[in-house]
């Protein structure tokens, strides 16, 4: 046991330990309980602390970082139905692309459970921003498609359940329609599956956008024994060659997106093509 007596200022340190004793002794119980709870609550904070101390300093030290958390944090708010005006508010910026066409849709006829063919003004709008594009289709009243495109390898946002860049197309088991395009100049492979309730009942699509960064690196030639399309134009899986099934698999088991759109389910205004930006407007873009 180490004598007091013998270490410097022992003196002062005995009548400091006997003056914390006369204060607790002399000090209602309550207010030592509460100066008690009051030291473990802060202890109990110490971790969230030091993490928001660590961020601070995180983010002054890489600012980048942080500009890249702020946009993943920004795309992660994007929802299904919502205004035009509520995206170019959030992002500050107007579209660099706009398409108008009109498409052939299907409706309800008023008054009846018949379907007719009718003329609908659409309008795609590409916007960019430093670290992906957004591409959003809508129609005269609603927005129909909305889709995020990665353009660089950090950023990896969630879009509603899924993650560009990290994520692989066999992450989970759905029934899925395929659409493969392919050009001298570019390919395209995106994949398509109802998402439930999870999804808010939308139709998502996740794929590789030659428009975004190429996190695939090579998207294989699967198909140069002319595979067989549905009236959709999605690949008629059960007429691949063995061959094809095999390389498709393996492809999809190493193969990460990076685009996620999702679609209200109407088919209107969407014409299955493009997962993203057309590639003929963006590639003279992407910097």
């Amino acid at each position: 046991m180490i004598n007091i007596s013998k270490i410097k200022d022992a003196k002062f340190f005995k009548k400091t330990i006997e003056l914390i004793d006369v204060l607790v002794k002399n000090t209602p119980r309550f207010v030592v309980i509460s100066t008690i709870i009051i030291i473990i609550v802060n202890l109990a904070n110490l971790p969230t602390a030091v993490v928001k101390v660590y961020e601070s300093v995180d983010n002054f030290v890489f600012p980048e970082k942080r500009k890249i958390k702020l946009a993943e944090e920004q795309v992660a708010r994007f929802r299904p139905n919502i205004n035009l005006e509520w995206y170019e508010d959030l992002l500050k910026v107007k579209p660099m692309f706009v398409n108008k066409y009109k498409s052939k849709s299907k409706i309800t006829k008023e008054d009846s459970a018949e379907l007719i063919n009718v003329d609908v003004n659409c309008q795609e709008n590409i916007y960019l921003t430093e670290y992906y594009w957004l591409k959003i289709i809508k129609s005269d009243e609603n927005i129909v498609y909305t889709a995020v495109i990665s353009r660089d390898k950090r950023f990896q946002p969630t879009v509603l359940v899924d993650k560009i860049g990290e994520t692989y197309f066999t992450n989970s088991e759905r029934e899925l329609k395929i659409k493969y395009i392919s050009s001298s100049k570019y390919v395209e492979y995106y994949e398509t599956y109802y998402g439930g309730n999870p999804t808010l009942y939308q139709d998502i699509f996740i794929g590789s956008s030659a428009s975004g960064f190429n996190y695939i690196q090579d998207i294989p030639d699967f198909f140069e024994d002319s595979p067989k399309f549905d009236n959709e134009g999605f690949l008629d899986l059960e007429k691949l060659s063995l061959e094809n099934k095999q390389i498709l698999d393996k492809f999809r088991k190493k193969g990460r997106y990076n685009t996620v759109g999702f679609s209200s389910g109407l088919g209107i205004c969407i014409d299955n093509s493009n997962i993203g930006p057309n590639y003929f407007l963006t590639r003279f873009v992407n910097f």
